[in-house]
């Protein structure tokens, strides 16, 4: 990294704002905006209009910061955004030579940034730029220069290339998000782009609505590609560690939906079953959103929809037209698709919220859809929160050949003039909503004791396929209640097909892929309708805080489901090729790569972007541009690992399976209606072990080494002196920071064919170990069954 001379003068310091100027005078900022010409300044913002006329840098520079990030404009010209309709001065570009750092006070971020950077030795952002585009919402332009009485204004190449990369690669509509600022009382939101000269292109943000308001973002212009290297909690939230501690600050709660869905001019094609390409026909949606405001003096309100749907109206229950903002990406970028908008629907309120004081707003749109809908894109919610519990009720007006299948119970259904009217309702609020339409669907019914009954809908060649799905469903769910005991508040559960090659899982109701109505594929098709199962208690019973911890909903469902697998099904037959293809996976080896259980793509992301993979707790942030699907392999296939290996060590160390099982039931019951982190689940294992687990989650969670044993072993011709026989076992570890550790079991099995085991601690680069064996070994196995996961090379 280049050097940079007196940077230090730079001063930090733990307020929101602090801006240091020099020989600049200061105006008053603009009053605030009038919502009834928010759209036609929005349309005056996306112009990206910006002053021919310069204001040069003084000599002594303008420098100034914003919590852990700092900025000096040592010299060049600074050209300011035309102003809107209140005078407000939104954005400057600034050409010329500049200084940029960035203290990173939580050690796992500093870390990524190593990661993405390369720069083992990096601890901070310190780097030069010569160009800058500063969007902001608050009032820190006028502070840092005198904002002009008039000038003449034209489109800037500068601006509109950098803002245009980021409506294409993330669908972040900057105009929007600083339009919402000078709406919304108390409304924070900064955001600076930097052409560096180290880094090339760096995006430091600063915004109030975020979980995690600061951020760091680098353009990977080969890749096309968007990578966060930096995400933290403001100052005030951090922990004293530097770590978030989730502290929300939603605009609002939304509490319940009435949808009403137009599907009489739909017609269902599932692919499959009638072999040619799907038919997937317009649906039409009207929502009517009920939230509860949190915050006072909002005027506009942002919402998420599924990018490809097309917003006709929103409108007050009344019928009062709202003005809203959601830009058609896809028509400015023809390499998107013409259907694509922002997900973000930017919404006028006709009058500022109360907080606490209930709203509903009423949002018409319409959508291409299959046989389903699925997760809570498809219609009006924060879709930032998947904690945001809300009831739905759900009108379905459609063919009365159709069936429909939906979360909750059936209220009513009638039919007239051939055409069938559906309504399905929610007692008790949920995260997400969906439902299956179904055409001449098998259906069949599967009652186990103590557990819900299973309804399975699908369609199939063969109709005990229907009957297979419902069976491997209740027995899965009768596992998990022996497993974790627990009770499943639904009386029935609903397994219903769709067309598609995943799954999803809703409050006592399922969609799955219809290829496992299709056919059997002994152990993966269990794994796969279990793993579904599972998420009743693994992402719903107990919810997750963060994107950092939605690994506790992944990898928890799938370690479920292969602890269903191995009890049910034959134990070496597959649960230990599951765990030997997970394991190959994530080392790069292409041993297990016809598995049915592999991932050949994810494999090459180990083999050849090693170093680009981030730890478990990083989410989809554990990608980079060189790896961007690693999110999947860490948290579907590292974190079930994780999980074993933490079963195996409690396992050695108290001789039962007890202790593991025990900590999984208090953990469920625990936070059972609540949101977890992965430290919550730390503090049940140290409950439960009385020992410090910190080494583990270190290691396993929050980093993403995987080591490398080469081992070799001798055992003595004959017995020593006191009868036993000398096994001296040599372990190389590479691969991993010099203080990592792992108790890695070896297996003795002898020529009478018992089997001894010993656990050793390998804690060193190598390290030696002297066993003692009363009778001969046959044979001895390093880390048998994959009890670490690591790669193991015999010398």
């Amino acid at each position: 990294m280049k050097s940079l001379k007196n940077l230090s003068v730079i001063k930090f310091v733990p307020v929101l704002m602090a801006v240091a100027i020099t020989g600049i005078p200061t105006t008053s900022p603009a009053e605030g905006l009038d919502p009834s010409n928010a759209i036609d300044n929005y349309r005056r913002l996306m112009e990206w209009k910006f002053s021919s006329e310069t204001i040069a840098v003084p000599e002594e520079g303008i420098s100034f910061s914003r919590d852990c990030g700092a900025w000096v404009l040592e010299s060049g010209k600074i050209r300011l955004m035309e102003p809107l309709s209140n005078g407000a001065v939104t954005g400057l570009v600034f050409e010329g030579k500049g200084r940029f750092q960035m203290t990173i006070p939580d050690p796992i971020e500093v870390n990524q940034v190593k990661r993405f950077s390369g720069q083992s030795s990096l601890n901070k952002i310190e780097t030069t730029f010569t160009r800058l585009l500063l969007r902001t919402s608050e009032d820190l332009i006028y502070q840092l220069v005198t904002i002009p009485m008039s000038s003449a204004y034209a489109p800037d190449r500068l601006a509109k290339d950098r803002q245009e990369v980021w409506l294409r690669l993330a669908f972040l509509d900057i105009d929007a998000r600083v339009l919402a600022g000078l709406l919304n009382a108390g409304d924070e939101f900064l955001f600076v782009d930097m052409k560096t000269n180290d880094f090339g292109w760096l995006a430091f943000s600063f915004d109030r609505l975020q979980n995690e308001e600061i951020q760091l973002h680098k353009q990977k212009e080969n890749f096309d590609f968007i990578e966060t290297w930096v995400s933290l909690d403001r100052a005030s939230d951090r922990q004293a560690s530097g770590r978030p501690t989730h502290i929300r600050r939603d605009q609002m709660d939304v509490t319940h939906l009435d949808i009403e869905v137009d599907l009489t001019k739909w017609i269902m094609n599932i692919s499959w079953r009638l072999g040619e390409p799907s038919t997937i026909d317009t649906a039409k949606f009207r929502s009517t959103v009920t939230f509860q405001p949190l915050m006072d003096g909002q005027q506009a309100i942002e919402l998420t929809l599924n990018p490809e749907a097309v917003v006709d109206s929103v409108s007050t229950p009344e019928g009062q037209e709202l003005r809203f903002i959601r830009e058609p990406i896809g028509k400015r970028f023809i390499s998107l698709g013409k259907d694509n908008n922002d997900e973000s629907l930017l919404i006028i309120l006709d009058e500022p919220t109360v907080r606490g004081k209930e709203k509903k707003i009423v949002v018409g749109h319409r959508m291409k859809m299959s046989n389903y809908v699925s997760g809570n894109d498809w219609y009006p919610c924060l879709g930032g929160n998947i904690n945001d519990l809300h009831t739905v009720r759900l009108k379905v007006m459609h063919n009365q050949k159709y069936s429909i299948t939906a979360v909750g119970k059936r209220e009513q259904e009638t039919i007239q003039d051939k055409i069938k009217t559906t309504i399905w309702s929610t007692e008790v609020p949920t995260k997400m909503y969906g439902f299956t339409v179904g055409e001449k669907f098998d259906e069949e019914k599967v009652k186990l004791e103590g557990v819900p009954e299973v309804i399975s809908f699908g369609v199939s060649i063969n109709r005990n396929m229907v009957k297979n799905v419902a069976i491997d469903v209740a027995r899965s769910l009768h596992f998990y209640k022996w497993l974790l005991d627990v009770d499943f508040p639904c009386e029935t559960m609903y397994a219903t097909c769709i067309d598609s090659y995943h799954g999803q899982s809703f409050d006592g109701f399922l969609h799955l892929s219809e290829y496992t109505f299709d056919s059997e594929h002994p152990g993966a098709t269990e794994l796969f309708r279990a793993h579904e199962v599972a998420h009743q208690m693994w992402g719903h019973m107990v919810g997750w805080k963060s994107y950092r911890d939605q690994w506790l909903s992944e990898a928890f469902a799938e370690y479920s489901a292969m602890l269903y697998v191995e009890t049910a099904m034959p134990k070496d037959k597959y649960f230990y090729e599951i765990l030997e293809t997970y394991t190959n996976m994530l080392i790069g080896s292409l041993k297990s790569s016809f598995s049915k259980f592999s991932r050949p793509w994810l494999t090459e992301y180990a083999i050849k972007r090693k170093e680009k993979i981030g730890p478990i707790s990083l989410g989809y942030r554990a990608g980079s541009a060189e790896a961007p699907g690693v999110y999947f392999m860490q948290s579907y296939h590292k974190g079930p690992l994780v999980l074993h290996m933490l079963r195996i060590l409690l396992r050695n160390s108290t001789k039962s399976e007890e202790m593991f099982r025990t900590i999984l039931k208090d953990f469920l019951h625990t936070y059972k209606g609540q949101a977890a982190c992965t430290d919550d689940f730390q503090r049940i294992v140290e409950k439960h072990s009385k020992e410090d687990w910190s080494w583990f989650f270190n290691q396993w969670v929050h980093g993403s080494a995987i080591p490398l044993y080469t081992w070799t072993y001798t055992v003595s011709d004959k017995p020593n002196e006191k009868g036993l026989y000398n096994i001296e076992v040599k372990v190389k570890q590479s691969d991993v920071p010099e203080d990592f550790k792992m108790f890695v079991p070896i297996r003795i099995e002898l020529d009478d064919k018992t089997v001894k085991q010993i656990v050793v601690p390998v804690d060193q680069p190598e390290k030696p170990f002297t066993l003692m064996s009363q009778k001969k070994p046959r044979e001895i196995f390093f880390n048998p069954d994959h009890a670490v996961l690591a790669e193991v090379k015999k010398k």
